[in-house]
């Protein structure tokens, strides 16, 4: 399986290194800025986040759409005391002010027909709910087994991907491809390794519900995110419109579960904006343009080579934190950063062998058998 190799793809997957890279740090700076009272709400960041999304992608709807008509029509209904026929008054307007006041909300009617569709809602219930339960699985798992051991079972998610690739898209890596693939998922194993980790204590039962969330937790991303690539190109609805559809579930889901549930649990539950600061609004700011660049990611590539992109984004992540906070560089992760990169090499080269179906065009040589030479050739215009 081969990346698309478009100008779109290429730019969308070295504009996701850089906001994942660029979003890692932010987020950990605005969580080290504790306000009076602590730190912000991570569910209100991410709600926000996706409402910015919703209003980009609606932007983007609008742009994209047909342009106002050169002339606008507008008909009134006939005046109620002419002795006549009523006859409809019928205005032409020129000016594009009206122009636009009149095209406006039939443009918006058409987008929200589109956003509403009622066979998409079963479709984009499935993903937004399995995000919901596999947040919760991350949780549990990371409260009961060792970091280490939950990084080790997370990047997983880069094989269960390339599996549910080929369950659900029917397609699959090659040869070189799959072991690029475990030399990836190797490779950030050993990124982020950290030797102040190793001490796991014992296998309890509380390690073995960890453990098992963990790996359900990698197989529902893989599913997932195979779910939304083939959701986004299976159909002809433009990207902002499935941008609005996806934002707009998860942010009710978000609200519901996250600020009204979680955060309304807390004593005293925290409020609207509370300890947000330059840093936070920034996060959201980067949370809402990595969701948009992902789905163009998924849109024009694939899920695969976006765990690809996210993969380098923790090298690019990890050198700029070198400049910034002081990040120390150990063995691990110049082994990790080393593998990472050759796994990228070998998945995005393109096969020697032919594509399936076309056969290679052989050079064309001259036969020097003099007999043959004699013969006079045939042209297509011969009897």
């Amino acid at each position: 399986m081969q990346a698309r190799r478009d100008p779109t793809s290429r730019l969308a997957l070295a504009a996701l290194v850089v906001v994942t890279s660029a979003n890692a740090l932010v987020l950990r700076k605005s969580r080290q800025e504790v306000g009076p009272t602590g730190a912000y709400s991570v569910w209100q960041a991410i709600c926000l986040a996706e409402i910015l999304k919703i209003a980009l992608s609606v932007g983007g709807m609008l742009l994209t759409s047909s342009r106002p008509p050169a002339l606008s029509v507008s008909v009134s209904p006939p005046p109620l005391q002419s002795s006549r026929q009523p006859v409809p008054l019928i205005r032409v307007h020129s000016d594009p002010a009206t122009r636009f006041q009149n095209w406006l909300p039939e443009s918006l009617a058409a987008h929200a027909a589109a956003v509403f569709n009622r066979s998409d809602f079963i479709a984009l219930t499935i993903p937004t709910f399995l995000y919901m339960v596999q947040n919760a699985l991350n949780f549990i798992s990371i409260s009961h087994i060792p970091a280490v051991l939950f990084q080790t079972v997370n990047q997983t998610k880069i094989l269960t991907t390339a599996v549910f690739t080929i369950l659900l898209l029917k397609r699959g890596p090659t040869r070189r491809q799959w072991f690029a693939l475990f030399v990836l998922t190797a490779g950030v194993v050993v990124t982020e390794y950290r030797s102040d980790d190793r001490n796991s204590g014992g296998r309890s039962t509380a390690w073995v519900t960890g453990l098992l969330a963990a790996v359900a937790a990698t197989v529902l991303s893989g599913f997932n995110g195979v779910y939304i690539e083939r959701f986004l190109k299976s159909s002809s609805t433009t990207l902002n419109t499935r941008n609005v559809q996806l934002s707009m579930y998860s942010a009710v889901m978000t609200l519901v579960v996250g600020v009204i549930l979680v955060d309304g649990q807390k004593s005293p539950p925290p409020r609207l904006f509370e300890n947000f600061n330059e840093w936070t609004w920034l996060v959201v700011v980067l949370q809402a343009a990595s969701g948009l660049v992902i789905s163009v990611v998924l849109k024009y590539a694939n899920t695969i080579l976006k765990n690809f992109a996210a993969s380098v984004a923790i090298v690019f992540s990890s050198i700029l934190s070198y400049f910034t906070i002081g990040f120390t560089y150990t063995p691990h992760f110049v082994l990790g950063t080393m593998m990472i990169f050759l796994a990228t090499y070998l998945y995005t080269q393109r096969p020697n062998h032919p594509a399936p179906g076309k056969m290679p065009v052989l050079p064309t040589t001259r036969l020097q058998n003099p007999v043959l030479k004699t013969v006079p050739a045939l042209s297509h215009n011969s009897p």
